[in-house]
């Protein structure tokens, strides 16, 4: 049986899946993983020609490839399982033409293309959003100059809303489903903040912020539960970059401040929760910072990558346990990361 508790200290072990993917340099997701209904675990990313690969982490092999699934460079992955369709689904992204389409994966067809969903700017981000049974899309906009609402699509391509007072220059989107409210939250990563929004209320819920600085990007945020005895405190932590990388942890609910780690040599891309005590960093040295919480420090750099992290997912592997799948930046390796046999 596979030790789940091991210290995270104790991951010095790396292997190459694929040597050459296409990633941008900026935001998260530029590959995803997820076991699918069919009990597969799967890794799905894009090449340099624009194609898609599905790809078998369990017995490490290729099972699909989406040949020219983009007329431009794909820079971003979502995956729901759509319970009316009774499938899986992702999303993939091209920002510079402002492109959404949706794939299943029962045949691999593309079930929905939506072009154009910018008129200005570009999009660097979408995701799925699960509501009453039904799935629906949620785009950013990036524009300095006039950005654009944040827009809501059903799966037939029909935009349904659009997020109030969300015209800001966005950079990534997710989702955080508050199961105890009954509420669903939309999260942006901004250029000098990141905001939450009340899907329910189609209203800012709180703005994270210390000081607003032009071109900071915020470029990964994670919402996690940190329960103590019998409190639970949502915790949103989130990572930017300017002259120094920053990572800042808040109280969800409160928008205060709880703890900051700042490293002046050091751009922090992506980062991951680990646990209550410790995250792990993406770093544009070519590195994976561990970071201990309680006193601010890094512990531990893995090294391996030969460019910048650009973006790395914590995962439960069926063979390796809980472990790490990390993509450099501009064409460059997956690489799978676990405890020493």
């Amino acid at each position: 049986m596979i030790n789940q508790n091991l210290n995270p200290n104790q991951i010095n072990t790396s292997k190459i899946i694929i040597d050459n993917s296409f990633s941008d340099w900026v935001f998260e997701n530029t590959f995803i993983t997820f076991k699918s209904f069919n009990e597969f675990f799967l890794l799905v990313y894009a090449t340099e020609q624009k194609s898609i690969i599905i790809y078998n982490l369990m017995h490490f092999q290729l099972i699909a490839e989406l040949k020219n699934a983009h007329k431009e460079f794909i820079t971003h992955f979502s995956h729901c399982y759509d319970t009316n369709l009774k499938m899986d689904l992702i999303m993939s992204i091209s920002r510079s033409d402002n492109n959404v389409k949706i794939w299943n994966l029962t045949n691999y067809n593309c079930v929905l293309n939506l072009e154009n969903v910018n008129t200005n700017g570009i999009l660097n981000s979408a995701c799925f959003l699960s509501y009453n049974n039904d799935n629906y899309i949620v785009t950013s906009n990036r524009n300095w100059e006039n950005p654009e609402w944040m827009k809501v699509y059903n799966l037939k391509g029909d935009k349904i809303t659009q997020i109030k007072n969300s015209k800001r220059n966005t950079f990534f989107v997710d989702v955080y489903y508050d199961n105890n409210n009954k509420i669903i939250f939309i999260i942006t990563g901004n250029e000098g903040n990141v905001v939450s929004y009340n899907y329910n209320e189609n209203e800012v819920y709180k703005v994270y912020c210390e000081d607003f600085e032009n071109d900071v990007f915020h470029q990964s945020f994670k919402i996690f539960e940190e329960r103590n005895r019998n409190k639970t405190i949502i915790k949103l932590i989130e990572s930017s970059d300017g002259n120094s990388g920053i990572i800042r942890i808040w109280d969800f609910h409160e928008a205060l401040l709880l703890g900051k780690f700042e490293s002046s040599n050091n751009i922090f891309r992506c980062i991951c929760v680990w646990d209550n005590n410790y995250i792990f960093a993406g770093c544009g040295d070519k590195t994976i910072k561990l970071i201990n919480l309680e006193n601010n420090k890094i512990v531990n750099s893995l090294i391996g990558h030969r460019k910048g992290i650009s973006s790395f997912k914590i995962i439960f592997h069926p063979n390796f346990g809980k472990c790490i799948i990390s993509q450099g930046s501009n064409n460059e390796q997956i690489r799978i990361w676990t405890f020493k046999d």
